[in-house]
């Protein structure tokens, strides 16, 4: 049985609005359509998610994730889901590259070598990790700023801090984080320091737009 399964199992007969209202808690809210996804196994569940059955429902963790023991959680259950729920929010995020926040360069490679872990990632879809480089975003966006990107262009709107990879010659790929301003066949790219001038991009161009999610700095 897949976990997608238990938890349909679950769910019973409730309809999937119906569980994601039982299960949700403030502004944690789960939407019928990632539901979905989880009973699927298309997406992988939330740290919350774990959280909220255990609390809401009395869910055995354990049983959830692995198949062994009650789906009924008893004491030693709830420690145990205490350390499952600790490492599950804990989630490798490959760092790909630079991203460069002045003018766009070459050095971009889609070749992780090293990991970094971060907590509460599981809502991003593909996320991966871009150094940044240059000066044009300071003070939003430093020079090694970790930048935690994420695949999410509906999510995309006019004055988002983005991603851009694009095609410059063949083969090679551009990087370049910026501010966006979308049109209908092509977006602008802008910086928060004026001493950078926008720069324009046809969509035919680009090969994909991210969404930047987190800024992860370090204190020096």
């Amino acid at each position: 049985m897949t976990l997608g399964e238990r938890l349909k199992l679950i769910r019973g007969d409730r309809s999937l609005e119906s569980f994601g209202n039982l299960i949700s808690s403030g502004d944690v809210k789960f939407e019928k359509s990632n539901l979905s996804k989880y009973e699927r196994n298309t997406v992988r569940p939330t740290s919350d998610f774990y959280i909220n059955l255990s609390e809401k429902l009395g869910i055995n963790i354990n049983w959830l994730l692995t198949g062994k023991g009650d789906m009924v959680a008893s004491n030693k259950d709830f420690q145990k889901a205490e350390i499952i729920l600790a490492s599950a929010k804990l989630k490798k995020i490959p760092v790909l590259g630079l991203a460069e926040c002045g003018k766009p360069a070459t050095t971009w490679e889609d070749n992780a070598e090293r990991f970094i872990e971060l907590s509460d990632t599981g809502q991003f879809n593909n996320p991966f990790i871009l150094i940044a480089h240059g000066d044009s975003m300071r003070p939003y966006i430093n020079p090694l700023d970790k930048l935690l990107c994420s695949d999410e262009p509906d999510r995309i709107k006019n004055g988002t801090a983005v991603v851009v990879s694009f095609k410059s010659i063949p083969d090679t790929y551009e990087a370049n984080a910026k501010l966006i301003l979308k049109k209908k066949d092509h977006c602008v790219l802008y910086s928060v320091n004026s001493k950078f001038p926008p720069t324009v991009q046809k969509y035919d161009e680009v090969v994909k737009i991210y969404k930047l999610v987190r800024i992860i700095r370090d204190v020096r």
